[in-house]
């Protein structure tokens, strides 16, 4: 039997490829892999503090010859910050860190966990309803339902790398530190 072309089954045009990341102590979190750039493992050490920057900001590091800006991704969205877990007793031997691109801008999402890449129909993505949409972040675009019906959140990284680069406020001014790299 002869099969042709058109009767191939095609994936879906719609289907995104996602990485999961765990956040502390229970949240789950997309990001489209079509912005990931690398995943690090860094020794606390080799992470320079940075004064006068936003407290999400937990420093730098050498990144293929340039700086790299590290934000603890759990802070930022209103979760317990890393170095408060941390203190609390939680060991970590490094962290990871999730190199994400837009525009030639980089930064360095600084997670619990890097979990597995997730194939999702566009149609699976739901966006957040209006009454829950002032107590989200705006980096959250929206959400997937886990077949154990936990949420995980899709995050925009453009949304992440405008809120570090564009300054909005007098609270925020020094983070026009981030540029293209």
């Amino acid at each position: 039997m002869t099969i042709a072309l058109s009767d191939k089954v095609q994936p879906p045009e719609e289907l995104q490829q996602f990485l999961g990341l765990s956040l502390p102590p229970d949240t789950q979190v997309l990001i489209p892999t079509h912005h990931l750039v690398e995943i690090l493992n860094l020794l606390p050490q080799q992470i320079a503090p940075i004064p006068g920057v936003p407290t999400q900001v937990i420093g730098a590091c050498n990144w293929r010859g340039e700086a790299l800006w590290l934000i603890d991704l759990g802070q930022l969205l209103g979760k317990t910050p890393l170095f408060q877990i941390l203190q609390q007793g939680a060991y970590h031997a490094y962290y990871s860190v999730v190199v994400i691109q837009y525009q030639g801008c980089t930064l360095g999402l600084v997670v619990d966990q890097v979990k597995q890449i997730h194939d999702c129909d566009q149609q699976s993505l739901l966006k957040p309803t209006l009454p829950n949409r002032s107590t989200l972040p705006p980096c959250v675009e929206g959400y997937l339902m886990t077949p154990h019906g936990e949420a995980q959140w899709l995050l925009s990284c453009e949304s992440l790398i405008n809120f570090f680069r564009t300054p909005v406020s007098e609270a925020r001014s020094s983070a026009s530190w981030l540029s293209k790299g």
